[in-house]
């Protein structure tokens, strides 16, 4: 299924605006569903799929932002690096740590669409650690649905505003960092925001050569 995708996205590069426009944003929307599917599908399996290495945040940040660029422009809503270190290193899987990350700055640009123009990723390092903060000034989750989001297919009233959301991402999203050992918490407030923090501790962190 993603070869058939690749090609029509190859395809739509001799498309005029804006009709390449409408249908890119339609692929991008397939080519996000299958990643969800194949991601549900691999969590059964995996502890049997995970490869711990060293891995630089930023780059990793930054790539994610890349590939992910036409869906910023598109909700006019752009993130913003912060970080005091350019060379923070971590021990995770890079391949889910991506998923992850993509989950959490696509919500929080869709929620952000309309009220704020700007998102916050920023990476701290501490005495016990590193935490990747991604920060919104979007319309925020209701109090009542605050200890929900984690759970699998809860939608909640942002969702079912918003319309196509899954009740997955999030989900997904934090059985991946469990398994990866990397604490995820969420704070919110009602129409000012959210703030989702993934805590990398002593032992996850290295200094590089």
């Amino acid at each position: 299924m993603k070869t058939p995708l690749s090609v029509l996205e190859l395809m739509t590069e001799d498309v005029d605006e804006p009709e390449a426009a409408s249908m890119k944003e339609e692929l991008e929307r397939l080519r996000h569903g299958l990643s969800m599917v194949l991601y549900t599908a691999r969590l059964r399996s995996m502890a049997e799929d995970i490869h711990v290495s060293a891995t630089e945040l930023l780059p990793l940040i930054h790539a994610v932002n890349k590939e992910h660029r036409r869906y910023y422009i598109r909700h006019h809503v752009y993130p913003k690096v912060i970080t005091d270190d350019e060379k923070v290193v971590v021990m995770t899987d890079e391949k889910w740590l991506v998923f992850i990350l993509t989950q959490l700055l696509l919500n929080a640009v869709k929620y952000s669409s309309g009220k704020s123009d700007v998102i916050h990723i920023q990476v701290t390092s501490t005495i016990n650690g590193v935490t990747l903060t991604i920060k919104d000034f979007g319309v925020g989750i209701p109090i009542a649905d605050q200890k929900r989001i984690f759970d699998k297919f809860f939608t909640g009233e942002n969702g079912r505003r918003f319309r196509e959301s899954t009740g997955m991402g999030l989900y997904l999203t934090k059985e991946m960092s469990e398994k990866l050992h990397h604490q995820i918490e969420v704070s919110s407030v009602l129409g000012e925001g959210t703030k989702i923090t993934l805590h990398f501790t002593t032992t996850q962190n290295l200094t590089p050569m």
